[in-house]
């Protein structure tokens, strides 16, 4: 943790969740919040410029990291950890 907050990403709101301790990097974060607000992959690419395959990636990323299988238990993991207010 120390290490995390020596390079910016430590501490609740930087990326830690507080209830999971589960670590995301700042892209993964705003991707999580756009598809929480319902966008598909390629609009997601579209405001992230970032291509629709590493959107894919990040998602994959993500559904291993919360230990869920889909983009719907991702949202869901989201809202119930705090890291997204719909």
């Amino acid at each position: 943790k120390y290490l995390l907050q020596e390079k910016g990403g430590g501490g609740v709101g930087n990326g830690w969740v507080e209830q999971t301790n589960v670590f995301l990097a700042p892209d993964e974060r705003e991707i999580l919040e756009l598809l929480c607000q319902g966008l598909i992959t390629k609009e997601i690419a579209g405001r992230t410029h970032l291509s629709t395959r590493r959107v894919e990636q990040l998602l994959t990323r993500m559904f291993r990291k919360a230990n869920v299988k889909n983009r719907t238990e991702l949202v869901r993991w989201a809202v119930k950890t705090g890291n997204v207010q719909l």
